[in-house]
Parts: C-alpha cells; sequence; structure tokens
C-alpha cells in the first residue's frame, strides 16, 4: 500500500510541476496586424496581391508597390481592383476594309490590330488600289470607282 501511495504522489507532484512549468512560460505578444497590398513582381508589370505586416506597409509603398483598388504606380488614371489585377486596355475602335474573296468583295468592320494579316492575304482598305484595275479605287462602300 505504501509503494501505492508513493506512486500516486509522484504521479500528482509530477503532473503538477510540469503543468506549473507551462504555466510560467511568459504570453506570447500579440500578432502584428498584417495588410493586402499589391506587390511588384521585379522590374515588370506583374503584380500580385501579398500580405505584409503593417509597419512595413509605407516602406513597401515608397518602393512603387501599391495597394488593392488604389492607384497604380506610374500609371495615372489606372487603379488595381480588389486582387491586385489590372483592367484590360480598352478596345481600339474597328475599321473598315474591303474584303475581297473570288466573288465578291464587302465592306467589314475589322480590329486594327489584324490589318496586317488582312492585307497579306489581298484585302484592302477604303482608298486603297483595286487590285488588277489600274486606275481604280474602291470608296468607302468598297465599290471600285475611277481614282481621282
Amino acid at each position: 500500500m505504501r509503494k501505492v501511495l508513493i506512486s500516486v504522489v509522484a504521479m500528482v507532484l509530477v503532473g503538477t510541476a510540469s503543468v506549473s512549468a507551462v504555466d510560467a512560460r511568459p504570453p506570447r505578444p500579440p500578432a502584428t496586424p498584417k495588410v493586402a497590398i499589391c506587390h511588384r513582381q521585379g522590374h515588370h508589370l506583374k503584380w500580385r496581391l501579398k500580405k505584409v505586416k503593417v509597419t512595413t506597409v509605407i516602406r513597401h509603398l515608397l518602393e512603387g508597390d501599391g495597394l488593392p483598388g488604389g492607384p497604380v504606380p506610374g500609371q495615372p488614371g489606372v487603379n488595381f481592383n480588389d486582387k491586385c489585377k489590372l483592367p484590360k486596355p480598352p478596345k481600339p475602335p474597328k475599321i473598315a476594309i474591303c474584303d475581297i474573296d473570288r466573288t465578291s468583295t464587302t465592306r467589314k468592320m475589322i480590329d486594327p490590330r489584324t490589318l496586317a494579316e488582312h492585307v497579306r492575304h489581298g484585302d484592302v482598305v477604303p482608298g486603297g488600289a483595286v487590285p488588277g484595275r489600274p486606275g481604280f479605287v474602291f470608296n468607302d462602300n468598297c465599290v471600285a470607282v475611277a481614282a481621282p
């Protein structure tokens, strides 16, 4: 019985000692709050959403980073969205071409970024020369008329 009593007392003392050792640790300091920024990736205009300590936000902004929803550094009038993505640039206005195929010529409106491709396969802009008809040009409606 005495051995059992000593064992129980020893377990209680060891358990108490470990609990008081845990309680004796100093409390952890509160975590520093973090803030979302739009962080520039290298020297390119690639941005990513990044959380940084609130104490480093000013440094990041001075180094060229931005804030979600705020202005994009170096691009006046352009703002980040809430995920640090840049808005898509507006599409350029379409331009007219005279689309020439084997049997007819049709006026079409195209994206000016595709003009070179259209010209390569034989299309002409209004006012341009009619292929195979010297002295004729296409008017604004893509009708062949005598050149002025």
